[in-house]
């Protein structure tokens, strides 16, 4: 893989010379900081691209998907409102939660009152009944796992990754008891930007935070532990 990227170098190189190579552009897709793409040192080090940050869907950005609910439920703004609640407009999840509520209403064949006022406690028992609650089993297709597999891949990373991410649950928690105390602030250190590429935390106005409720209630700082644990005595 390596050799491929040494070559997409040489093309850039190659513009000054020779014009026609002006004409080629690359555009790689996956979960990569640019420098981390070629990891021999003694090869130079991938440094002519550019990251392309993704960003989440806002709620005017989802709209569309809720045309996809109106024919199981007749509140479906209200409804995509508190799933954005949950994901935090995170692509996949938003979409699947979406596809979840169509598929625990369509049985009915036909379009569903949910109680005003009941909407967010309806959505939170089925993230709870189908995304949380034994999520190693239910995590079809496979998301959370993915999380999970990043971030453990490395036991060396996997300690730092995890001490990092239990810092910015323990600081979450003391700000919920008071909004005085601090965030961790983002950095460009190699851990925090490894935390940052599984997608499990995100730099929200230069601090960490977990990225969403979802996230946050399958990666508890039980799970943590647990984590740690396995570590010491592996």
């Amino acid at each position: 893989m390596s050799r491929f990227f040494i070559w997409i170098h040489y093309c850039y190189e190659q513009q000054a010379h020779n014009p026609s190579f002006q004409r080629l552009s690359f555009a790689l897709f996956g979960v990569a900081s640019p420098s981390n793409l070629i990891a021999d040192r003694h090869r130079t080090p991938f440094n002519i691209g550019q990251a392309i940050k993704l960003c989440d869907f806002q709620l005017h950005e989802a709209m569309p998907l809720a045309e996809g609910l109106e024919e199981v439920v007749s509140q479906p703004q209200a409804i995509l409102l508190h799933i954005i609640h949950w994901t935090r407009g995170q692509p996949f999840l938003t979409q699947k939660l979406c596809q979840l509520v169509v598929q625990a209403l369509e049985s009915y064949k036909a379009t569903i009152t949910i109680p005003n006022g009941t909407e967010g406690y309806w959505i939170e028992q089925l993230v709870r009944s189908h995304i949380i609650q034994y999520w190693e089993f239910q995590d079809e297709p496979q998301h959370l796992r993915t999380i999970r597999d990043r971030l453990l891949f490395d036991e060396h990373k996997a300690r730092k990754l995890l001490k990092i991410y239990q810092q910015v649950l323990q600081v979450e928690e003391l700000r919920n008891r008071n909004p005085i105390e601090n965030l961790i602030p983002a950095d460009n250190s190699e851990e925090q930007t490894e935390l940052l590429l599984s997608g499990l935390v995100e730099n929200y106005n230069g601090y960490l935070r977990v990225k969403n409720p979802i996230y946050r209630s399958v990666f508890t700082p039980q799970w943590v532990s647990r984590q740690l644990e396995n570590f010491l005595f592996s």
